[in-house]
């Protein structure tokens, strides 16, 4: 009698352990998952952000070009300008 409440409490104990043996691999699976899912969002963040450096680099390049044609375009005006004063200049002499 004493040797089959034994086996029957070492039956429930083992049952028990199998039954938390299976709810920590699954925790542990979906703690891997969620571990994949935050490294593939963090892969694909750096990513993009590469891609948004990229792109700033690009317009600070293209903005430097704007602005050097714009100084290259002022400086045109000078000259045309003053060369419309020397025109009219010789014009009113004339």
């Amino acid at each position: 009698e004493d040797i089959g409440r034994i086996i029957e409490e070492i039956n429930a104990v083992s049952s028990n352990i199998a039954s938390a043996v299976t709810q920590q691999t699954a925790a542990t699976r979906e703690i891997a998952m969620n571990i994949q899912h935050v490294s593939s969002s963090a892969a694909q963040t750096s990513d993009n952000i590469a891609l948004m450096t990229k792109d700033s680099e690009i317009s600070l390049h293209d903005s430097k070009e704007v602005l050097t044609a714009a100084g290259h375009l002022s400086d045109q005006s000078k000259k045309l300008q003053k060369e419309v004063e020397n025109f009219l200049t010789h014009l009113r002499k004339s």
